[in-house]
């Protein structure tokens, strides 16, 4: 998402940085032919918090807990009276986990900038989670496989248009069918066209439980 916005950026000195909860600079992202040369200095480590840098606008969104905007004479530090600085918090399980700020040559307030940081540092966040979840549905799938692999009943996972999704080894077993070929196959292929299983989705009858049911795979019958 950084290395996109500072891509489309465009103004004539800027730079963007991801610093963490201590406001420590974490990673530049900046077209190296629009940096400076006054911010050589400025490298992965080092330390912008209020008590060594004095005011920054990552001080101030920390304290208003919100994007926040220091121009020229704002800041404490003598190298940034002649730049913008915009900052938005990052949060991350309801607790301020880092900062993105922009530094920019402009001297007069851009609200443009607040609102596109407060919506990047909201991606980010939305990336984070998406990517804890993508996490726990892996790991939620793999002991599910365990315990489908260890379960005696023949079990097969089929999605709305009727497509197996997951068979168990007992279920192999039961049908005959290598468990390579029955994922992705649909039900009809199987069962047949008529077959009680696909009634029930389409149909959405009550589930078949405790109850015999007779299906033909593969021409064979099977109870």
């Amino acid at each position: 998402v950084l290395t996109e916005f500072s891509v489309l950026y465009s103004s004539e000195f800027f730079s963007i940085d991801l610093y963490d909860s201590e406001m420590v600079l974490l990673k530049r992202y900046s077209l190296l032919n629009k940096v400076p040369t006054s911010d050589a200095y400025i490298r992965p480590g080092l330390i912008r918090s209020e008590e060594v840098a004095g005011c920054t606008s990552m001080s101030i969104a920390l304290s208003r807990d919100r994007c926040a905007q220091t121009i020229g004479g704002e800041h404490f530090n003598n190298d940034l009276v002649e730049s913008m600085c915009t900052a938005a918090p990052i949060h991350i399980n309801g607790k301020v986990a880092g900062f993105i700020n922009v530094r920019d040559r402009q001297l007069k307030e851009n609200k443009d900038i607040i609102d596109t940081l407060t919506i990047l540092s909201r991606l980010i966040e939305q990336n984070h989670d998406e990517r804890i979840l993508r996490n726990q549905l892996r790991n939620s799938a793999a002991v599910s496989s365990e315990v489908l692999a260890a379960t005696s009943n023949g079990v097969l996972i089929v999605n709305s248009d009727e497509i197996i999704t997951v068979s168990n080894p007992t279920a192999c077993k039961l049908l005959e069918v290598p468990e390579n070929r029955l994922k992705g196959m649909p039900l009809t292929e199987v069962f047949g066209q008529d077959n009680p299983i696909s009634t029930f989705i389409q149909t959405k009858q009550k589930p078949i439980k405790d109850k015999e049911v007779t299906l033909t795979v593969y021409g064979k019958m099977k109870r």
